[in-house]
């Protein structure tokens, strides 16, 4: 890859902590809103993708081998899911578990650059392909954001593990499937929420103005669902640079672009069709546990006003915390793997009481 390649979305460069980082052009980000953007992005920063997850070049914070495992849901469907256990202290049933669930168009590859941070509190770590993404089967029909939660009833079921040790994270949609979990099942299996840069609700609203920046009607739902089933990579692009407001390591943004390939285009475009219409502001107050609310404060896809909301919503008070990466993109995640690993962490291990003293978390050089 050529340094200094700008481009409509993309320009790398190098960077004397991570070396070659990828960010998106802030010109592309001020004139485009991100549906259009995704439309409108022909280029990234690589050429073709990898024709396998397991050929990717190793990013920086890479995870530790995990053991793979599959499930056969109840329609038939294969789900793939990693699972990584701590080197010390060895593993109990009260050793706590932390469920990553990604968000629309990734696949558990997208935590990989936290992974490390996590194991090195003590937890256990599980992250699955949710269905119609990565390594999981891609049925034809029922493309809802029930039927991931279904998938993740089951999931739980296999585990097996005390619900007082589950902490569960969702990114982005990964947060509407823990609400629809906790609709359909009474968050059955899981002690804590934590939810990444997400609304309530995607769609505007009479009385609701805090939903996607991006994707919050029919005019642009129909422009994100012609992009995801167009061109893959300039789809890839698109997506990244909406979702990111601090710059990745090459590897990073050349594995997600990869991932995101692996998806079903139609399959994510009719389970869009489903995210964006839900409204979970009833079930909020509804939710048994105790949740940690994080905001990306340079988020392109969501107004950090709509995802605090969601701690307001829940009942009784003060059974959420809400803390914002001032810095940090819808995918803040990848741009600061080591400082949401810790985040997560503590509130795995502790609770409200483990985040009590965690302020705003600002931007730092080279994604750590």
């Amino acid at each position: 890859m050529k340094k200094n390649v700008v481009r409509e979305v993309w320009k790398c460069e190098e960077d004397t902590n991570a070396g070659v980082v990828c960010k998106p052009n802030a010109l592309s980000l001020l004139f485009f809103p991100p549906s259009l953007l995704i439309l409108a992005s022909r280029f990234s920063p690589y050429s073709a993708l990898p024709s396998s997850r397991n050929t990717m070049p190793s990013p920086p914070h890479a995870a530790p081998s995990p053991a793979i495992h599959t499930l056969t849901a109840d329609d038939g469907i294969s789900l793939a899911y990693a699972t990584w256990e701590p080197s010390e202290p060895a593993p109990s049933s009260t050793t706590p578990s932390i469920l990553l669930l990604h968000g629309w168009s990734g696949s558990r590859r997208y935590w990989d650059p936290a992974i490390q941070t996590l194991l090195a509190q003590g937890c256990r770590v599980v992250a699955p392909d949710l269905r119609w993404h990565g390594g999981s089967g891609k049925s034809p029909t029922n493309h809802t954001v029930a039927r991931l939660a279904d998938d993740l009833a089951h999931l739980l079921a296999a585990l097996d593990r005390p619900a007082a040790s589950m902490t569960a994270v969702g990114a982005s949609m990964g947060s509407a499937v823990l609400w629809a979990h906790a609709q359909r099942h009474g968050s059955v299996g899981l002690g804590r929420h934590v939810y990444v840069d997400q609304a309530p609700l995607q769609n505007r609203v009479p009385g609701w103005a805090l939903g996607s920046r991006g994707c919050h009607d029919a005019d642009t739902l129909a422009a994100l669902q012609a992009a995801v089933q167009g061109d893959a990579v300039a789809f890839a692009a698109g997506n990244a640079a909406a979702c990111l407001a601090q710059p990745i390591p090459e590897g990073v943004a050349a594995l997600a672009a990869a991932e995101t390939a692996l998806a079903d285009a139609r399959g994510l475009a009719e389970l869009m069709a489903d995210h964006t219409a839900n409204d979970w502001r009833p079930v909020l107050p509804t939710i048994p546990c105790e949740a940690l609310i994080i905001i990306g404060g340079k988020s392109a896809i969501f107004p950090p006003e709509g995802c605090a909301a969601v701690a307001e919503m829940m009942a009784p008070p003060g059974r959420a915390a809400v803390v914002t990466f001032t810095a940090g993109g819808h995918w803040l995640y990848l741009e600061q793997p080591a400082a949401f690993g810790r985040l997560v962490g503590a509130f795995a291990r502790g609770g409200l009481q483990g985040v009590k003293g965690w302020g705003d978390v600002g931007g730092v050089a080279g994604g750590v």
